[in-house]
């Protein structure tokens, strides 16, 4: 019914009542952004803009507690903390004492997941070695030094790299100094060339991709 209405009016009075109509939404807009709480019950009651993405964080949280109920091949909080850590670690000027808020839930959370046969083994290296560099270098306090044994008790009882022999002669997964990083023989020209040739792909061929191809893709993305 409003399409047929809308369709028999004149189109300069469709522009007016669209302009009015513009007007009133920018006044409704103006009241509820003055704080979180307005928006939220704007978006609540008035739009429906944004469900997708709420409903998609709500699920997120899910899969992330379900994550610390069973360990996987990856842990979600132990991957978040190993990476807080390893900024701790490249720090400049480093403080004598960081991590202490969380480092106790990282061993915590690593036990479980020395426990599970599931974690993969490159994560398990990589937490063992982050937390081992972390505990080597930083100060002494009540919390860190309860952390500092709960590892090294498990390090004793667990061994958790004899599981993955084949990493243990490869050199820690630790941050490692600018001046150890391998010299780029890419110029900046090739740079820009590379990137002149990026596109946003629309239309693809109807051809298989090997699997080398994509195994070296996601190899080179998990880099960034």
């Amino acid at each position: 019914m409003k399409k047929k209405i809308a369709r028999l009016l004149p189109g300069r009075v469709k522009q007016t009542i669209k302009t009015r109509l513009d007007r009133v939404n920018v006044a409704i807009i103006r009241f509820f952004a003055l704080n979180g709480f307005l928006a939220s019950v704007y978006y609540a009651f008035f739009s429906r803009q944004f469900q997708r993405e709420h409903r998609a964080v709500l699920l997120g949280r899910l899969q992330y507690w379900a994550s610390l109920a069973e360990i996987g091949e990856s842990c979600v909080l132990l991957r978040r903390n190993i990476h807080r850590l390893e900024k701790g670690l490249i720090m400049r000027p480093r403080r004598e004492r960081f991590a202490e808020a969380y480092i106790g839930e990282t061993v915590t959370c690593y036990v479980k997941s020395m426990n599970s046969t599931r974690l993969c083994p490159e994560e398990r290296k990589w937490a063992t070695d982050v937390l081992r560099q972390y505990f080597s270098v930083v100060g002494s306090s009540p919390t860190i030094d309860r952390a500092r044994r709960q590892f090294e008790s498990v390090g004793q009882t667990l061994a958790p790299v004899e599981r993955a022999p084949e990493l243990i002669q490869e050199r820690p997964y630790v941050p490692y100094p600018q001046a150890d990083a391998p010299v780029s023989p890419v110029s900046y020209e090739q740079l820009q060339l590379l990137y002149r040739r990026r596109r946003s792909v629309r239309w693809y061929l109807p051809k298989p991709v090997d699997l080398d191809l994509i195994r070296q893709a996601v190899n080179a993305a998990s880099l960034a």
